[in-house]
This record gives C-alpha cells, sequence and structure tokens, in this order.
C-alpha cells in the first residue's frame, strides 16, 4: 500500500474499465486486503463486488465427509481403512464449532486420521502464532515500547470481539466472560468506526489486516479474519491473567511515554 502499488492498480483499473466497456473481457481482481477495494472504489463505473464468505454448517459437515472419503477410499479393504475410526456426526459437530466453514482448513483436516485431534493442534498452531506477532510483555523494556503499544491496542480490540455475546451488538454490558457455544457461521464483528474506538488509534488496523488477524468487509464491519483465529483468540481471553497484564501492558506504555515527555531540572549551589 504505497505510491508504486496504488498507481498500478489504477492503471489496471483503467485498462479493465475500458475493455469491459468495449466488451473485450472482464477482469477479476481478488484480494483479502480493505485498502485494495478502497482505492478501486473511487473511480470504479463497472465494477461489481461479490463476497466470499467460510461455508456454513451443513455444507462444512458435508464437505468434510466427502474431502474424508476422497483421502481414504473407503472401498479399499487395505490395514489403513479398516483401522479408521467411524466417525459420528458428534465428532463433525465439535470440529466445525472449532475451526468453522473455512475450506482451507477443513481440506487440511479432512485428510487427518484423527480430525478432532488435528483441529485442536490446529488452533494452538494459530495461537501461538499470534502471540508470536502480537504477544503482550507487561514488563517491557523501552525499546520495545511502540511495537507493545499496538500490541496492546490490538488486544483491546480481540478481546473485545472475543466476548461478544450478541453478534453485531456494539452495547454490550458484560464483556468479562467469553460465550460458549456460540454458532462459527455468526461471526463476531464491530464497526470500523467502533473499533477505531476500541484501539484508541487509527493507523493500527490495516497492520492487523495485512497480517491476515483481522478482515474488514464491503460493510465497514471488522472481524477476526477465521474462526480457528477466533477461537484461539478466545483461549487467550479466557486466562486468569489476561486482563491484569493487558492493564499492566498499558501502564507500562503510558508510563514510559511520560518520561520521554518529562524533563528534570537540576539546579546546584557552587560553594
Amino acid at each position: 500500500n504505497d505510491e508504486t502499488g496504488v498507481g498500478v492498480i489504477h492503471q489496471l483499473q483503467q485498462r479493465a474499465e475500458s475493455w469491459a466497456e468495449s466488451g473485450i473481457a472482464t477482469f477479476v481482481f481478488t484480494s483479502d486486503d480493505y485498502w485494495v477495494l478502497d482505492k478501486l472504489k473511487k473511480n470504479a463505473n463497472r465494477m461489481k463486488i461479490l463476497s466470499v464468505h467460510d461455508l456454513q454448517r451443513d455444507d462444512a459437515i458435508r464437505a468434510m465427509r466427502r474431502m474424508r472419503k476422497t483421502a481414504y477410499n473407503y472401498n479399499i479393504d487395505t490395514k489403513l481403512v479398516r483401522s479408521l475410526p467411524d466417525l459420528t456426526d458428534d465428532v463433525y459437530e465439535q470440529v466445525y464449532s472449532l475451526i468453522g466453514g473455512r475450506m482451507s482448513h477443513i481440506s487440511h483436516i479432512s485428510r487427518e486420521v484423527d480430525i478432532l485431534g488435528a483441529a485442536r493442534q490446529l488452533i494452538q498452531t494459530e495461537k501461538a502464532w499470534l502471540l508470536s506477532q502480537i504477544g503482550l510483555i507487561p514488563d517491557m523494556d523501552d525499546d520495545v515500547m511502540d511495537e507493545q503499544k499496538w500490541s496492546s491496542c490490538s488486544w483491546a480490540l480481540l478481546a473485545y470481539l472475543a466476548r461478544q455475546k450478541t453478534v453485531g451488538s456494539e452495547d454490550e454490558d458484560d464483556e468479562s466472560t467469553v460465550p460458549d457455544n456460540m454458532d462459527p457461521a455468526a461471526s463476531p464483528h464491530v464497526s470500523f468506526y467502533k473499533a477505531r474506538q476500541l484501539m484508541t488509534r487509527t493507523d493500527f488496523l490495516e497492520p492487523l489486516d495485512r497480517l491476515n488477524i483481522l478482515s474488514m468487509d464491503v460493510n465497514h464491519n471488522v472481524r477476526m479474519d477465521s474462526h480457528v483465529l477466533l477461537t484461539a483468540a478466545r483461549e487467550f481471553v479466557s486466562l486468569p491473567n489476561f486482563d491484569k497484564d493487558l492493564e499492566a501492558t498499558m501502564n507500562r506504555v503510558s508510563d514510559i511515554e511520560w518520561l520521554g515527555r518529562t524533563r528534570r531540572l537540576v539546579l546546584t549551589k557552587s560553594v
């Protein structure tokens, strides 16, 4: 997202608009970053926006069953196929509640013998990656203050999404606990305006979108990029010391900033 990149996008858009008007060709632009849509909308005349969503419950479970049968052909009488457990509907329900309906995750999980264990491992892997990007360091050194300012502001928003009980509601009263048994299709979200209020910064959302931690849709709603990341965030937010660590990190950032603005004047008396 710089001057060169925006210029290239505008050149491609001008060519696409010209060819579409002449009936020569139809251009298809795909992106999971919001800034691309924001730049294209300004000069769009013939552009049509199509949003790709995760699968719903029935479609996700059907896809898991079909991919599993493809990976392990049940018509072949081998030791591996005979040893495969007969998965019940409850197992598929649990897997769906953990990973949601993202096709890339379903494709990965369905090829594993123990799909429930693989789903849990995927969440732990994503949580470890998430903490490697925006992990909290309450007792930080002043050299990493800017990084921890971004991390603490990010977790202020992620905690709000993880604890949202009424999807899309921005007037929650009880935000201290994580809800149980929410349908992955009902993805918690807040408006772009509310997200910037929660983070207290206007420039921190785009890096989170670029890292695929958050995503923004055409209606300017901000949500977790995937249900796997949402589940991982809920696990971290549910830890007993999360609120304490978040508050301590924010206080430490404030203290370091205060010290940076403070100047000490020392007067000595010559003898």
